[in-house]
């Protein structure tokens, strides 16, 4: 949902999309998901694909070291979006908070 939201908010304003550095954060994020997601699937395909060669050759040494350095940088990009997801909603509550104190204020104010 997030992603066709961005799609189409990037067909709206054009470069104009580009000057918050929110919607950078959210284009980040949403790259970051698309390449782990791409990268989980090609994962389990090459595993099966691995471990079905195996079985027909049960004497022969199975190689995941390929499997294994992509398995580290695909941790280390979800470990990524988390973060920057987590930074995200956490300046996100500050903003609401902020301003639910201010209505709140402002409405002590007029009574």
């Amino acid at each position: 949902m997030n992603t066709f939201d961005r799609v189409l908010q990037l067909k709206k304003h054009k470069g104009k999309y580009f000057k918050d550095i929110w919607n950078w954060l959210d284009i980040i994020i949403i790259i970051i998901s698309l390449v782990c997601i791409v990268f989980n699937l090609y994962r389990t395909y090459e595993v099966e694909r691995t471990l079905t060669t195996l079985l027909e050759k049960p004497r022969e040494f199975g190689d995941f070291e390929f499997l294994s350095y992509w398995q580290v940088q695909f941790n280390y990009g979800v470990a990524f979006a988390v973060f920057l997801s987590w930074i995200k909603v956490s300046l996100c509550e500050r903003y609401l908070f902020n301003n639910i104190s201010i209505a709140i204020l402002f409405a002590l104010d007029l009574t």
